[in-house]
């Protein structure tokens, strides 16, 4: 059961994540933003459900486990993404439903996930320390691909 149900927290965050870059590059004012968002959203699709990072319930707080195989450059641009989150109508009140989860996030260890990495992402994707500390073997097995373009990210 317990496995069931944060299955499907990935896969709303997974979604909802996909949503937020999506209307976000249509309601682009530029050409350059408009791409930006595009570049995020490609970015959280080559993630997949996977890639999210799962939560620890602590009452009303959702502690994050990092993912510790993820680069900090897809780690910023996931955040930038939840900070743009829309909680709000066209009239400045609350939508409909439950209040969204605070995530927060901790470098405490006991914090990482202990979910394999994800094989196949691009090279970028993946820690640089992280992997450089991995043996031959298991770089291999991970089979990187080629770097792909990320947004510089500007608030």
């Amino acid at each position: 059961m317990h496995r069931i149900l944060v299955i499907t927290e990935l896969s709303q965050l997974f979604q909802s994540r996909l949503n937020i870059t999506r209307e976000a590059a249509a309601a682009g004012t530029d050409a350059e933003e408009k791409e930006g968002w595009g570049h995020l959203h490609n970015m959280v699709d080559e993630l997949g459900v996977d890639g999210m990072s799962s939560d620890d319930s602590d009452g009303d707080r959702h502690v994050v486990r990092r993912k510790e195989w993820r680069s900090k450059v897809v780690e910023a641009g996931l955040m930038f993404i939840d900070e743009h989150r829309n909680t709000r109508n066209a009239y400045g009140n609350r939508l409909p439903g439950g209040r969204p989860r605070i995530r927060v996030r901790n470098s405490n260890l006991a914090c990482i996930s202990t979910n394999p990495p994800r094989a196949c992402q691009p090279k970028n994707f993946y820690d640089e320390t992280w992997f450089e500390s991995l043996s031959n073997r298991n770089k291999t097995s991970l089979a990187p691909r080629p770097e792909m373009m990320l947004p510089t990210l500007e608030d």
